[in-house]
């Protein structure tokens, strides 16, 4: 299989988290009932955290990784982003 540029850069990208020491994480989802905003999704169980939107890993070194749901590849893919501040949201921003 032939890779294209992008999935290169994917790959790239998702390489440099190879080693790193996460410190926190943060869930954000996004609500679309802005009148009374609450967990869009709650789960059956407690142990178990659920996301509509993305997943932030805060790193010892301080970087910031978001991991969201995209298309970029096939639909209900995930993307990645490094040290980039997230802005493409609808809606109320849980976080």
């Amino acid at each position: 299989m032939t890779l294209s540029d992008n999935h290169k850069k994917f790959e790239s990208k998702c390489r440099q988290l190879i080693g790193w020491s996460i410190q926190r994480m943060q869930y954000a989802e996004i609500d679309y009932r802005q009148d009374n905003p609450q967990s869009y999704y709650i789960a059956a169980h407690s142990e178990i955290d659920t996301v509509n939107f993305l997943l932030s890993l805060f790193t010892a070194r301080d970087n910031k990784v978001e991991i969201f749901w995209d298309d970029e590849f096939y639909s209900y893919g995930v993307g990645v982003e490094i040290n980039k501040k997230f802005s493409n949201c609808l809606g109320t921003l849980l976080v």
